[in-house]
């Protein structure tokens, strides 16, 4: 396959079936940071892989905290802005940080040159790289990434910057429909909107 073509195909996921992830796959990951272009030819990148379900769990429950907090008090957005851009019983949700096999949480050494642009060339290349071993992915940017100093042990100096789930993709159980349907469909299926008798 050329480089085009996992282009083409790569798209973010956020339902992941349970499906188990092959660990030679999630090392081939790890392996895209480590080759990846770094600013003065240093490697201001660490990848911390999360698999254990608790630690995800713990991932999770703290993520959606800071979240809520972020979508409630937002004070950049007009309460009718935040009204309109998080709802309150999806958008602070983050199933996916538990739902998915594996977590990689890459961080960024503070004060190294061109480390913002190291860091997205890295996150470019695991999702390419995940594309490419038929694995789903989804490039998650906390906004405060500090909660997850409290739940795991990330190395002084280092800032953790996305979150990437990975795992096989259960889109194939929703069918082809139109953008339209196919919305209305996710939602009925994630229990977002319930039926009522007329």
């Amino acid at each position: 396959m050329n480089i085009i073509e996992i282009i083409k195909k790569r798209r973010s996921v956020s339902n992941f079936s349970s499906q188990p992830v092959e660990k030679e796959k999630i090392d081939k990951l790890v392996k895209a940071v480590e080759f990846s272009p770094m600013g003065s030819d240093k490697l201001p990148l660490k990848v911390i892989v999360i698999s254990k379900s608790r630690q995800k769990q713990q991932i999770r429950q703290a993520a959606e905290q800071v979240e809520k907090a972020y979508s409630h008090g937002a004070s950049v957005f007009s309460e009718s802005e935040r009204n309109d851009l998080f709802d309150d019983n999806h958008e602070w949700r983050k199933p996916f940080l538990e739902d998915a096999p594996y977590l990689l949480i890459i961080c960024s050494l503070a004060g190294q040159p061109y480390n913002a642009a190291s860091t997205w060339l890295a996150l470019g290349k695991v999702m390419m790289a995940a594309s490419e071993e038929g694995l789903g992915t989804l490039c998650y940017t906390p906004s405060m990434p500090t909660f997850l100093r409290k739940v795991i042990n990330i190395a002084a100096g280092y800032m953790p910057i996305a979150i990437i789930p990975v795992g096989y993709s259960s889109d194939e159980l929703f069918p082809s429909l139109k953008p339209e349907e196919e919305k209305i469909f996710r939602n009925l299926f994630a229990g977002r909107f319930n039926w009522q008798k007329v």
